[in-house]
């Protein structure tokens, strides 16, 4: 796109007011949520340019307009998107994602974290055509899968053999009564295609373990995200790391949640980021100085109990990275971390870990 046709705009989180000094004005940009300031002193010819930075007006419109050159123009406009105030883009973004504007709204947020080589409709097409692998489907996969299709990822890949039950429609998504007895992957796979149109789900009724995680590899997928908890979330993390480096896929290792408690696990690029292993010999380095005590073991009460609220929030931080990882509208936040959140006090715990040396993650190479 020739840089005179860039329609530029003020972000959405920035608020601009100004005041005259001398024979100028000081125009300030205040981030809403930060309340971070970005000051410049302009001429009143910038100012009026200042005044069509709306998205509407291209690079000539605007020097036309307030009577400035075009340079002039491209200069304020590269100004403006190298402090992160100003962004531009085209004047249309394609059917596809607008139809019935059913993406606008995240084309916008896009559109705060594009630039001249990645633009709103670039990273959505990203997800357009992404192909997402989701292992378990109860309280934190339905919510990732429902968030997903959301965001309109065309194509997932369900692995769940368990039954829905009474107990999982307090808080796990898109399940009604009348799913009681039925497999979970598949009655979600169905409530999901009905639900987006051009969505493409396939449902795999099997646990995955270590005798048949080669399956993963035969998906072709861009991104895997683990949700099971069976045998144990440790263990199968293990399981899905080593398949995930096998075929260089980028994957998410996603926690739970027990009672007011929950875990967020890293997010893994192959080849550029810490594994779930150098996760686990953090916490070896992090208790090695402890002494053993003998102590009389007590039987605690089990609780894994939760409501809604916990499961979809815990899901949609993952999704969060998700869209991340397949966009690349912002670097994912969890690579080289895990948190955990309590959800009493909404405080957040994060550790980070590095990859360790010795690690077979640190031997690959891509």
């Amino acid at each position: 796109m020739p840089n005179s046709l860039r329609r530029p705009k003020i972000r959405a989180n920035v608020d601009v007011v100004h005041r005259k000094v001398g024979e100028r004005f000081e125009v300030i940009f205040i981030r809403r949520v930060s309340g971070a300031q970005s000051r410049f002193l302009i001429n009143r010819t910038c100012l009026e340019c200042l005044r069509l930075f709306n998205g509407e007006n291209s690079i000539q419109d605007i020097a036309r307009k307030s009577q400035a050159s075009v340079e002039e123009v491209r200069r304020l406009t590269d100004t403006l998107q190298a402090s992160k105030v100003a962004t531009t883009s085209k004047k249309s973004v394609g059917p596809s994602a607008l139809m019935d504007n059913l993406f606008s709204a995240q084309l916008s947020f896009l559109s705060d974290f594009s630039t001249a080589r990645k633009l709103p409709i670039t990273m959505h097409s990203k997800l357009e055509t992404a192909h997402v692998v989701i292992v378990g489907t109860g309280g934190i996969g339905s919510w990732v899968s429902y968030g997903l299709a959301l965001a309109g990822v065309s194509r997932l890949s369900l692995f769940d053999p368990d039954k829905v039950s009474r107990r999982n429609l307090s808080h796990q998504c898109l399940f009604e009564v009348g799913d009681v007895g039925l497999v979970k992957s598949a009655a979600l796979a169905l409530k999901l295609e009905r639900m987006f149109e051009g969505l493409d789900v396939t449902s795999y009724q099997v646990h995955l373990d270590s005798s048949n995680s080669e399956m993963l590899l035969n998906e072709n997928a861009t991104l895997i995200i683990n949700c099971a908890d069976e045998p144990d979330t440790a263990t199968l993390n293990r399981i899905l790391t080593l398949a995930c480096f096998e075929a260089a896929v980028p994957h998410i290792l996603c926690g739970g949640y027990n009672g007011h408690l929950s875990f967020l696990g890293p997010t893994v690029i192959p080849g550029r980021t810490a594994c779930w292993f150098c996760y686990e010999k953090s916490l070896e380095r992090r208790t090695k100085n402890f002494k053993d005590l003998e102590l009389e073991p007590v039987e605690a009460p089990s609780s894994d109990g939760s409501i809604s609220p916990i499961a979809a929030i815990t899901a949609n931080f993952h999704v969060l990275e998700a869209l991340k990882v397949l966009s690349g509208y912002s670097k994912p936040y969890l690579t080289n971390r895990a948190a955990e959140i309590n959800y009493q006090d909404y405080s957040i715990e994060t550790v980070c870990f590095k990859r360790k040396k010795g690690c077979f993650c640190e031997s690959r190479r891509y």
